[in-house]
């Protein structure tokens, strides 16, 4: 890792630097920039000042200074960290032939090593043909990136014998019914959770660099997931009291399980849309805030909520399966429905 070898920036660089710091996490986002850009116009080397400014420059969607504000504070510090963001904003500007090479840094980043350091570094798969052998894809990030990546093991499967996918355990029984995977195993960011032979390797997020992916040649077939028969018939039997209503069936999902600061909506800003007439409302909700429905005043009462009987995603798929629409805040859950070919709103 480059060392930067500087100076403590002076005192009045760190104060505007607190501030844009500040800002950033109230969402307060062009305050921010303001902060920074004066904090590096006194300090032009320090390194998180411009990594940060990059990141604010990112999240108001201006890609071509972002990637100027990461490519210099990662010529000054080193830190695989600022790749791994300047590879966010390639690829959310649609260069794709430079940001999915960049991706692959995120595997020597030091907090993140271990998801990819439970196999031997030969075995690591660069897209070769593998006749008679078996591979390995693993997952390595959010469950939501496991269903949106997933779709590209059939071409892996093009290429050679046995593919084996390594998913969580709340995935696997959906993730069975994928075409182009031989078996699905549990596991988790350590690894596979049982014994598995295998001569090759790879996480699931580097596959569409192997493939050298273009906004082209995403893989567009839906559905690539489908619903397990078993699942079926359980929510066939639970929805049954409400399939010979003729309103229109709507899902929703108003918080994210795992970041309620940022992927959130509060319950009384739905409230026009539930109450508006000929739909049935129906929460897909997990988590803490699944709790905050039951104690909602009218018109929650009318939402119909089975998300006890949600246990994993083939749960959750075969409730959206007989829904009309889903609306969402919570990414991993669009993930699936865009899996399924099931329309979708996604609230960002």
């Amino acid at each position: 890792m480059k060392q930067s070898n500087i100076s403590k920036p002076p005192a009045d660089a760190l104060a505007c630097y607190q501030a844009g710091r500040r800002a950033s996490l109230s969402g307060q986002l062009a305050l921010a920039l303001q902060y920074y850009l004066s904090a590096h116009a006194l300090a032009p080397r320090h390194s998180d000042c411009l990594w940060n400014l990059g990141v604010t420059y990112h999240d108001l969607r201006q890609p071509e200074l972002a990637l100027q504000a990461f490519s210099e504070a990662y010529r000054i510090s080193g830190n695989e960290m600022i790749r791994y963001n300047r590879a966010m904003t390639l690829l959310l500007a649609g260069d794709f032939s430079a940001g999915w090479p960049e991706y692959e840094c995120r595997l020597q980043i030091p907090q993140h090593c271990h998801r990819y350091s439970w196999h031997e570094p030969q075995h690591r798969w660069t897209g070769q043909p593998f006749p008679g052998q078996t591979l390995v894809v693993y997952a390595e990030q959010g469950l939501g990136d496991c269903i949106q990546f997933c779709r590209f093991l059939p071409f892996a499967k093009a290429l050679g014998g046995k593919t084996v996918l390594c998913a969580p355990p709340s995935l696997t029984p959906l993730l069975q019914t994928l075409a182009g995977v031989d078996a699905v195993i549990p596991g988790s960011a350590a690894g596979p959770s049982q014994p598995v032979r295998l001569r090759w390797a790879v996480p699931v997020m580097s596959m569409p660099g192997l493939f050298q992916t273009t906004l082209a040649t995403i893989p567009d077939h839906a559905p690539y997931l489908q619903v397990p028969a078993d699942y079926r018939q359980k929510w066939q039997r639970l929805l049954a009291p409400h399939r010979r209503s003729s309103r229109r069936k709507i899902g929703f999902v108003f918080a994210s399980a795992n970041d309620l600061s940022v992927k959130s909506c509060p319950l009384d800003q739905w409230a026009p849309l539930v109450s508006l007439p000929g739909l049935q409302w129906f929460s897909l909700q997990k988590g803490a805030a699944a709790a905050d429905l039951a104690s909602a005043a009218p018109p929650f009462d009318q939402v119909v909520d089975l998300s006890e009987s949600i246990g994993d995603f083939a749960d959750t798929a075969a409730l959206l399966e007989q829904l009309d629409l889903l609306i969402t805040i919570d990414t991993s859950v669009a993930h699936l429905a865009g899996a399924m070919g099931k329309p979708t709103w996604l609230l960002l």
